[in-house]
């Protein structure tokens, strides 16, 4: 909910420039995500971390790592259907209306 929200107090500007032809798309979201990919390993990171000792798996490196890869896959993934439907719905209140049904559905199917 706060990532759908987030990309909506940047609207108006990228909106502005694109129209007065000043960005593009493709190189904004490319900036954008090069901008945040660092918070984006970091703090994923530390959960994973945290969570992976606290839950008692193998001290193993590569299972560490395995794990690691899956679960960064996994937010990536969801990421990027925030994404999707925060460029898709017109206001926050449609896209988290959107949202939530797809959680939901992300949830039962998850196992």
């Amino acid at each position: 909910s706060s990532g759908i929200n987030a990309e909506y107090g940047e609207l108006p500007v990228f909106r502005r420039e694109f129209k007065n032809k000043v960005a593009r798309v493709g190189p904004y979201f490319l900036a954008k995500t090069l901008a945040e990919f660092p918070f984006y390993l970091i703090y994923p990171t530390i959960y994973i971390t945290i969570a992976y000792f606290l839950v008692g798996y193998t001290a193993s490196a590569a299972k560490f790592f395995t794990f690691w890869f899956i679960m960064l896959l996994v937010y990536h993934t969801s990421l990027s259907v925030g994404y999707l439907i925060s460029s898709t719905a017109s206001t926050p209140q449609l896209a988290n209306a959107i949202g939530l049904p797809i959680g939901v559905i992300f949830f039962l199917f998850a196992g």
